[in-house]
């Protein structure tokens, strides 16, 4: 992986949702989400409704870079999956 990567090798982007009463993991993919038990809600979501969700909700939503580790803010110029291989209704 180069410096700054943001997605693995099959495309998945690993995100962290940081609210006041918790503090969670997300993996968006293109053949659906894996996420913490306490977001199993956006199991099927795409990233603009999971974006969307934490704005109006105020959590903090972002991106961790793949290969320093180091936590990156989850812009609104993140662009979706391809249509390519992704989950219907998606």
């Amino acid at each position: 992986m180069k410096p700054g990567q943001t997605r693995g090798p099959d495309g998945y982007l690993l995100c962290r949702i940081t609210a006041p009463h918790f503090c969670a993991g997300l993996r968006l993919c293109r053949d659906g989400n894996k996420c913490a038990p306490i977001l199993r809600y956006m199991v099927d979501w795409p990233l603009s409704q999971v974006r969307d969700y934490c704005r109006v909700m105020e959590w903090k939503l972002e991106v961790i870079d793949l290969r320093s580790h180091e936590l990156l803010p989850a812009l609104d110029d993140c662009k979706e999956f391809p249509a390519t291989g992704a989950r219907e209704g998606n």
